[in-house]
């Protein structure tokens, strides 16, 4: 599931070798933006999420998972994130994170941000992220999963349906 998401992205050549291709942004309008947005969503929808059988299994809070909220600092997003990845290296089977690309068409998003320029640096933000956990997302140990209507928690309850 995760890795046609980054498949995706290297597609549309706003990834490659690994690095967020920057000047792809450039011309990206607000409506590409969204669309890009939009595409992350349907390719890592939450519905997809099989239930686990693992009580290693856990659902990152959006903070840790490189949110950009309390603080929308790629530093302080890229600490965060590097945290989670030591704990699902160390300590998980899965850990299940907000995909954040997909938080853009979040209807309590919507509207947020209104200048094209900060969306294409909140969207160049959120790839440094996902980019940041691609090598643990290949490995199975870190799942981005879009969850624009649940919380951690109900995405867990869903996620552990049935064990």
């Amino acid at each position: 599931m995760s890795h046609v998401l980054y498949e995706h992205l290297e597609k549309a050549d706003l990834l490659r070798r690994g690095k967020v291709r920057r000047s792809t942004f450039a011309t990206m309008s607000r409506n590409q933006l969204i669309t890009l947005a939009e595409e992350s969503a349907e390719l890592t929808s939450g519905w997809d999420v099989e239930p686990e059988d693992s009580i290693f299994s856990y659902t990152a809070s959006h903070t840790l998972a490189g949110g950009a909220w309390p603080c929308g600092s790629i530093g302080c997003r890229l600490e965060n994130v590097a945290k989670l990845s030591q704990f699902a290296a160390f300590y998980a089977d899965r850990v299940y994170v907000s995909n954040p690309l997909a938080q853009l068409i979040d209807p309590h998003f919507k509207g947020e941000i209104a200048d094209v320029d900060s969306l294409r640096v909140r969207v160049q933000n959120d790839l440094t992220i996902l980019t940041s956990i691609r090598a643990l997302v290949s490995a199975g140990r870190i799942i981005p999963v879009a969850i624009p209507r649940f919380c951690p928690h109900c995405l867990t309850e869903v996620a552990l349906a049935g064990c």
